[in-house]
């Protein structure tokens, strides 16, 4: 996923392909049995290459996943951090108050 113009080629030339391959065959000289036949062995192959893009960009999207969930968790460690020093130094004040 390092470039998203790259992405959005790569799936407009995918679903060309597919596009172009279903009118190829629907407008093919054939019988309608031979026809179904090459779109279901076709639509197969395409499933196998997306399955496979699929799994190519599996690993850098989980590997960013991770890096976001960890930077969220930081942050929210020291946000219950900083509050937790207000609410001391607010208790603090007020005890200070009460005693006057």
């Amino acid at each position: 996923m390092a470039d998203n113009g790259l992405d959005k080629f790569v799936t407009g030339m995918l679903f060309g392909a597919v596009v172009g391959a279903a009118i190829g065959l629907l407008v093919a000289p054939k019988p309608g049995s031979e026809t179904r036949q090459l779109v279901r062995e076709r639509a197969g192959e395409y499933l196998e290459v997306a399955r496979e893009r699929a799994g190519e960009y599996a690993g850098p999207v989980r590997e960013r996943a991770g890096e976001y969930v960890g930077t969220a968790r930081e942050r929210v460690q020291n946000l219950r951090r900083r509050n937790s020093q207000e609410t001391s130094e607010e208790a603090a004040t007020a005890q200070v108050l009460e005693d006057e």
